[in-house]
This record gives C-alpha cells, sequence and structure tokens, in this order.
C-alpha cells in the first residue's frame, strides 16, 4: 500500500487527458485538480514498481516455458503456503491500482504481463483455495482484462475441469498436461462433482473427505505427484462403482448411503443392514429437521449395529457418522 495514504476507492479515471476541461466544466479548484493529477502520477509510479517486481519474481517462473509447462512451474512453486500468501496480496494491491488506471494509455505497455499475472493469480486460486470463485475476487476490468485477451501466450486463464464418469481415466492417459496439472485438474473436478451431486447423493460426502485429504497431503509434499494420481484414480473408480451399485440394488437414496458407509467400513451383510432400517426412516421421516426424530432414528441404527456384534463404541461412530452424511446432503 501507499505510505500514508489511503487507497482510494471507486474512482474511476476515465477522463484522463481533459482534467484541464473539468475545472470549468465541473467549477473544480485547480488545487483539487492539481491533487488528483499528482496522486494519479504516485499511483502510475506504484504501478511501474510493482509490474517490475512481478516481472522479476513471479513471470520469470514460466518464462520460455510451454503453456503446460508454464502451469506445471507455477503449481510448484506456490506449493509454498508463505510465496502464496505474499503472491496474492501483492496482486490484490497490484489489481487494485490497475482498476484505477485504467484505460489510461500509460498501461498499453503493461497489459501483456499485467494479463500473465492475474491469469496466474486465478490459477493458484483454483489450485490452492477450493470453493472460491475466483473470478469474483477480480476487480471489473481485471476480470474483463482476462475474459477478452486472447492475445496472451504464455499461460492459460484457468485449469480444465474433467467431467467424472466411466470414461475419466482413459480421457486423463490421453490428456497431454504435466502430471502435476493433472493432479489439480482432477480434485478440482471431484470437488464440483459432489458439490452439484451430494444433494441426491449422500455418500459423495465421504468421497470429498478423501479427496480433500488427498489434496493436502500433496500440497504438504508428504506424498508425490505419481501417488497422488493413483489415489484420486481409485477415488474415481469409487464414484463410478457407486454410481452403479445405486442402480442396480434400487435402494432409496438414505439407504443406499447407510449400505456405502458400511460397505467402505469393511462391515459385514452391508445391504442386508441397510435394508433393515427401511421402517426406521418411514418412521421418522422429519429426521433431517426434528431433533426427536433424528434421536429415534440414531438408536434404531444402533440397535441394529450392536445386534451384529458391533462394539458399543464402534456402532456409537457409525451412527454419528451416517447421521452427519445424509444431513450433509
Amino acid at each position: 500500500m501507499l505510505e500514508g495514504r489511503k487507497k482510494p476507492s471507486g474512482f474511476v479515471l476515465d477522463f484522463v487527458g481533459i482534467f484541464d476541461k473539468l475545472e470549468q466544466a465541473l467549477s473544480f479548484d485547480s488545487g483539487d485538480i492539481s491533487g488528483i493529477v499528482k496522486d494519479i502520477e504516485v499511483l502510475k509510479q506504484r504501478f511501474t514498481e510493482m509490474m517490475e517486481k512481478g516481472k522479476k519474481e513471479y513471470l520469470s517462473l514460466i518464462a520460455q516455458k510451454e503453456r503446460d509447462k508454464a502451469v506445471e512451474a507455477v503449481l510448484e512453486h506456490f506449493r509454498n503456503e508463505d510465496k502464496r500468501q505474499d503472491f496474492y496480496e501483492f496482486f490484490e494491491e497490484l489489481s487494485a491500482i490497475y482498476e484505477i488506471l485504467s484505460p489510461d494509455a500509460y498501461l498499453r505497455k503493461y497489459i501483456v504481463d499485467y494479463d500473465t499475472l492475474a491469469r496466474m493469480f486465478k490459477i493458484v486460486k483454483e489450485a490452492y483455495d477450493s470453493g472460491i470463485t475466483v473470478d469474483r475476487e477480480f476487480t471489473r476490468k481485471t476480470a474483463k482484462l482476462v475474459q477478452e485477451n486472447t492475445a496472451c501466450q504464455q499461460i492459460k486463464s484457468t485449469l480444465d475441469i474433467y467431467e467424472i464418469n466411466e470414461d475419466t481415466i482413459k480421457k486423463l492417459e490421453e490428456d497431454k498436461v504435466t502430471d502435476t496439472e493433472k493432479v489439480f485438474n482432477l480434485l478440482r473436478s471431484i470437488g464440483i462433482k459432489v458439490e452439484t451431486g451430494i444433494g441426491i447423493s449422500p455418500y459423495l460426502h465421504s468421497i470429498g473427505q478423501k479427496a480433500e485429504l488427498i489434496s493436502l497431503l500433496y500440497k504438504q509434499r508428504q506424498i508425490d505427484t505419481q501417488e497422488a494420481l493413483e489415489r484420486i484414480k481409485i477415488l474415481i473408480d469409487e464414484i463410478n462403482k457407486a454410481k452403479q451399485e445405486q442402480a442396480q440394488k434400487n435402494l432409496p437414496t438414505e439407504l443406499f448411503t447407510v449400505y456405502w458407509i458400511l460397505n467402505d467400513e469393511k462391515i459385514d451383510d452391508a445391504e442386508d443392514k441397510a435394508r433393515s432400517l427401511t421402517y426406521a426412516f418411514e418412521a421418522y421421516p422429519y429426521w433431517n429437521s426434528s431433533e426427536e426424530h433424528e434421536r429415534k432414528l440414531k438408536q434404531e441404527l444402533l440397535k441394529v449395529f450392536t445386534k451384529s456384534k458391533l462394539s458399543v463404541k464402534q456402532s456409537v461412530e457409525l451412527a454419528n457418522r451416517i447421521i452427519a452424511v445424509l444431513k450433509s446432503a
């Protein structure tokens, strides 16, 4: 931020070069006009300094690289959280100044580099801050620039999204992007699959949790790229298997979720146990909104589990997990 200055907010400089007309047209005091011009010049100087820093510290990461290798370089560099936070703060200030200065002709020589920095910011946010709608974090003019500027050849503006289905792994193997990018693309794709599908498939909640664990381990470098990919492939198989089984077993959503969790925990006769709870869900249909119905349903779950020779502790943990997953839908 500018020392001793409050960041101008909402001032749109659409009148560059016509300050001499403003004084007469709007009865501005000449001292006010001079102050505005002085402030703009300070912002231009600051923008120039920041773009020089951006070129040295960030654009150098992708210099002379093909677009896919550029994405890989960015994703690898910013696996360090401190580096990410520094970059976020840098770009947020840079974009705030850009919003004020645009469309000043002074910016023309910086447009390609600024657009590239904006694309880098978007990719890093998508990869490391799941759940955030990155476009909403852009200032209006930056969002428009990234959307409309097709001249940038250094790096793409967004991570790819795979449709998660029976063909995903085959398409993955045919994709020419780097394995590092595949990991982030897939984790983001699974996240979207869970978010959009959990309402009708609550079991996706547990798959989403597994994906989050893989993401955490990978970002912290506790697993390498190949192990992350293999774990993600297992999750994709799990999603496809669940979809097929749900159709084959013809179980209502709640009962299939119970079955899926029990089966995931390697509990014997998971399907039979799930079907035996049909009456419980019929008897307490308001379990999601009534504390009493939720308590009664949990009691029925515990009865089934303890009769199956599961320990009280395991039975309670299973019942709580099932209720939590169902309520997440």
